[in-house]
């Protein structure tokens, strides 16, 4: 399960490092631009381009690009499935100690 919910994290910050990436071309013309607007050193906004994202969160990327495009919409559709687990059944102290 936790592989599954890593891939669909991993391809989510993909995207929004894309997004991120073109907004930035198409609305700030350069790299340096993001830097000022965000505060984002060059060497992050390289790791973001290149899709190195161990120092980021999703939310760190969103928050990004909603500096970048405030008019841009995100939205995750992630489904979530929690199923109970049997329970063993735990000796009473009085059993233990009896």
């Amino acid at each position: 399960m936790f592989e599954k919910w890593n891939a669909d994290v991993d391809v989510a910050m993909k995207l929004v490092a894309e997004k991120l990436m073109e907004s930035v071309k198409n609305k700030w013309g350069t790299a340096a631009a993001l830097e000022a607007a965000t505060g984002i050193c060059p060497t992050e906004i390289s790791r973001i381009r290149h899709g190195k994202f161990d120092r980021f969160s999703l939310e760190r990327l969103v928050r990004l690009l909603w500096i970048v495009d405030p008019d841009v919409r995100v939205e995750f559709q992630f489904q979530l499935k929690l199923t109970p687990v049997a329970r063993r059944r735990r000796t009473s102290d009085k059993e233990i100690h009896g």
